[in-house]
C-alpha cells in the first residue's frame, strides 16, 4: 500500500513505495552511488498544453532560496520520491536529481502550481536504497503542521526532524522506521530492528507531543511476513496498523490489522478483513483511510491461476466492511478520499471510482516523457475532492476527486 495513502487535513507521507508479491532478499544488493557533481536547481518553465490528456502540462517555478542546512549543490533533473500535505494547498516534496543521491526538498503553498526550494537534511538517497549505507539516508517526508515535519529512510534509513517548516533539520537517535503517521500532536510509527518491518517483529510506537518522545509500552507488536507494515492516523482519532502477509507463499498469507478510535490509546485486533470474503481466500494487499472512520482495503484473490483485485470499504473504523467489489488489477498505489471515492494505480495509469468501487474509470496516464518510469508511484487524497500523485518526475493535482488532473513537471 503507499505513503500510504492517508487522507484528511493532515496527510501522512506520500511515499512511492510499492508492495511486492514476495520478499526479495537484498543481502547481495549492490548500492549504486553516482559520484557526479550536482548541477543547478530545476529552472522555472512556463506551462504548455499536453496533447495526451485534457489537463494542462505546467512547469512550476522552483525558486532557489538560501538554506541554513548544509547541503550539496541542487540537482538537475529533479525526481520526486515522496509528497506530504498539511492542507489542500500547503505541501512539500522530497526527491533526487541527476547526481542520483542528492536530496532536495521543495515547498508549495498553492497546491503544486509553483514550488520554492526549502532546506534539506544532510542525507542522501542512492539508487540502491538505504540498505547498509554508511552515511545518512532518507526517502520519505511527512509533515504534521506547517512547522513540524520528519524525513526518514523507510526500513533501513535514518530520521531527521524540522520545527521551522523545513528550513533546518536535526538528526534523531533512531533508525529503521518503516512507516509513520501524524495528526497534530499525536503520532504513530512502526519500527523493527535492523531493517524495519521487513525482518520480522514490527513494534508500534506512539507519541503525544508531536513526535519528540515515543513510547512502545502497551502498543501492538506486528509480525508481517511478506509486504512489510503500515500505519495510518486521521484527525478524528481513527488509526490503523497493519502487518501484511506473503501472497507468494513461504509464510502466512493473511494480514493482521489493528484499529483504534482514540489516536492509538487502545487497540482492537482484527483478522485479515479480506480472508473470509470468498472461498478463494483473498488477502489484504493495501490499506487506505480517510476521515469519519472510512477505511478501504484492496484485496488480492487468486482464481483459476490468475489474480483478481477486490475492494472492501468500512465506514465505522473497520468494525464492519461492506460487500466486496471488483477493482482494476494492480499491485501499486491505492487511496481513498471518502466511502465513495477510491483510486488505484493500473498498468495504464490511474483508475478512479466515485461509487464505492461499483464502476471504475481511467482518468490519468503518465506524461509521454515518463514512459521509461515504472508508472504512478503514489496517489493520495487531502479531501474527497483534492488529490495528488507522483509519476516519474511529475507531480499531478486533481480538484474533482481524481476525475481530471493538472500535471506539474520540474525542468530537467
Amino acid at each position: 500500500m503507499s505513503s500510504i495513502r492517508p487522507s484528511g487535513a493532515n496527510v501522512a507521507a506520500y511515499r512511492p513505495r510499492r508492495h511486492i508479491a514476495s520478499v526479495v532478499s537484498i543481502a547481495g544488493l549492490i548500492l549504486v552511488l553516482a559520484l557526479a557533481a550536482c548541477g543547478s536547481p530545476p529552472k522555472p518553465a512556463s506551462a504548455v498544453s499536453s496533447p495526451a490528456r485534457t489537463s494542462a502540462l505546467a512547469r512550476p517555478v522552483a525558486t532557489a532560496t538560501a538554506s541554513p542546512t548544509a547541503a550539496p549543490a541542487a540537482p538537475t533533473g529533479f525526481s520526486p520520491l515522496a509528497l506530504t500535505f498539511v492542507s489542500p494547498t500547503d505541501g512539500w516534496v522530497i526527491g533526487t536529481g541527476a547526481c542520483a543521491s542528492c536530496i532536495w526538498i521543495y515547498h508549495t503553498t498553492n497546491g503544486g502550481a509553483s514550488w520554492s526550494q526549502s532546506g534539506a537534511p544532510p542525507a542522501s538517497y542512492p539508487l540502491g536504497g538505504c540498505y547498509e549505507l554508511p552515511t545518512p539516508c532518507v526517502d520519505t517526508l511527512l509533515f504534521a503542521t506547517p512547522d513540524r515535519g520528519f524525513a526518514f529512510g523507510a526500513n533501513w534509513g535514518d530520521a531527521f526532524m524540522t520545527a521551522d517548516g523545513g528550513n533546518t533539520w536535526h538528526a534523531l537517535p533512531v533508525t529503521d522506521i518503516t512507516a509513520m503517521a501524524l495528526a497534530g500532536n499525536d503520532a504513530l510509527r512502526l519500527r523493527g530492528a535492523d531493517g524495519g518491518c521487513t525482518t520480522g517483529a514490527c513494534q508500534l510506537e506512539r507519541s503525544t507531543d508531536g513526535g519528540v518522545i515515543w513510547l512502545a509500552a502497551g502498543e501492538p507488536l506486528l509480525t508481517p511476513e511478506g509486504l512489510g507494515g503500515d500505519v495510518l492516523l486521521q484527525d478524528d482519532g481513527h488509526a490503523y496498523a497493519v502487518g501484511y502477509g506473503n501472497p507468494a507463499g513461504g509464510g502466512p498469507e493473511t494480514a493482521e490489522l489493528y484499529r483504534s478510535s482514540n489516536f492509538g490509546l487502545t487497540w482492537t485486533h482484527e483478522d485479515d478483513p479480506c480472508s473470509s470474503r470468498s472461498g478463494v481466500r483473498p488477502i489484504a494487499l493495501r490499506v487506505a483511510s480517510s476521515a469519519d472512520g472510512v477505511v478501504a482495503i484492496d484485496c488480492l484473490a487468486n482464481r483459476a491461476g490468475s489474480s483478481q483485485n477486490l475492494v472492501i470499504v468500512s465506514t465505522d473504523g473497520g468494525a464492519l466492511f461492506h460487500t466486496q467489489r471488483s477493482a482494476p488489477s494492480s499491485f501499486g498505489a491505492f487511496a481513498v478520499g471518502s466511502a465513495s471515492v477510491l483510486a488505484v494505480e493500473t498498468p495504464a495509469g490511474l483508475s478512479v471510482s466515485h461509487n464505492g468501487g461499483e464502476t471504475w474509470a481511467a482518468t490519468y496516464s503518465c506524461p509521454a516523457e515518463n514512459t521509461a518510469n515504472t508508472g504512478i508511484s503514489f496517489v493520495g487524497f487531502e479531501t474527497p475532492s483534492v488529490a495528488h500523485l507522483i509519476c516519474g518526475d511529475a507531480v499531478a493535482r486533481s480538484t474533482d476527486g481524481g476525475l481530471s488532473w493538472t500535471t506539474y513537471r520540474f525542468a530537467s
